[in-house]
């Protein structure tokens, strides 16, 4: 059991050297559990709920926020049927899934620039053999990716002439560091892509028209499901104190039984090893006595790290 940060990970990272090296029985055991303790609480007024990250923290709040909202169409007549706010909602659920799985599988294309590619045109393969139909796309998407936070940002087209591709490049700052991002051909092809295109596809049903969002008496103009999901996290938010957790020495004794050790509602991690080979090649260039396998790894991933505790 550790801190839910960056510090309490590092900490559990030499405990499980210490027991991948000096007592390996354990784990083959299925003995070494990791506890999951919250990273966030979350006070409104007299009610406390705890989140075990920001993607736990970010499903509370919109969990919050679509319990009252509403779509608008413009020129439309307003619709506030119960299935029509079910699929309002279920629509939200599914872009905040699909960002999760974004930010955790594609991390070598940033979800800051991937949720852009929802209010892009779907790209196909054969369209990125065509240096005119690449053109006009990049032209789009460096539009909407200027005005969905990255400002400076500019999209030019690589040759691959091997295999005869125009392939969108992207220049632009994420995560406080100028980037130079390549859509590739396996991007395009992959399964995450053709899911962000098939969602992409209601949402602009949804929102293509623009409209007015409603939670309470509270209203937004929207044209993209992103403004539309972040005022929504916004406005769920406001009058909430969020708490982070340093350690968990800042909890009381009641909270830390009632979050983390209750066995009726505790959260934990079995640790296991599926690849003993991969599992002590990792643990001797990370925590080894060896410098230069440990920075060579380090350079060759530091722009991929999403979860960076500063």
């Amino acid at each position: 059991m550790t801190d839910a940060d960056v510090d309490g990970s590092h900490i559990r990272t030499l405990l499980l050297t210490f027991f991948f090296r000096q007592m390996p029985q354990l784990i083959e055991r299925g003995y070494i559990y990791i506890a999951q303790p919250p990273l966030y609480k979350i006070k409104r007024g007299r009610n406390e709920s705890y989140a075990k990250d920001e993607a736990e923290m970010s499903r509370f709040f919109l969990a919050s926020a679509l319990d009252s909202v509403r779509l608008e169409k413009a020129a439309q007549a307003q619709d506030e049927t119960s299935e029509s706010q079910n699929w309002l909602r279920e629509l939200f659920q599914d872009y905040n899934a699909l960002l999760e799985r974004l930010e955790r599988l594609n991390r070598s294309v940033p979800v800051s620039i991937s949720r852009v590619l929802v209010d892009t045109p779907a790209l196909t393969e054969s369209s990125l053999r065509s240096f005119v139909e690449m053109s006009a796309w990049s032209a789009v998407f460096q539009s909407e990716l200027q005005q969905q936070g990255h400002p400076g940002a500019e999209v030019t087209l690589q040759h691959d002439e091997e295999r005869g591709l125009y392939l969108p490049t992207i220049n632009a700052m994420v995560r406080g560091v100028s980037e130079k991002i390549v859509l590739g051909q396996n991007f395009v092809s992959g399964a995450d892509y053709e899911e962000l295109v098939s969602l992409s596809a209601q949402m602009k049903v949804q929102f293509g028209e623009g409209g007015g969002l409603f939670r309470g008496e509270k209203q937004k103009e929207v044209r993209r499901i992103s403004e539309a999901f972040d005022w929504l996290l916004g406005e769920s938010r406001r009058g909430a104190d969020i708490q982070r957790y340093k350690g968990l020495g800042e909890m009381n004794p009641e909270q830390l039984w009632l979050t983390t050790m209750d066995p009726t509602v505790r959260r934990m991690l079995r640790v296991t090893v599926d690849d003993v080979i991969a599992a002590d090649q990792m643990f001797t260039t990370l925590m080894g006595d060896q410098v230069e396998p440990r920075r060579q790894f380090i350079e060759n991933n530091a722009l991929q790290v999403v979860n960076l505790d500063i």
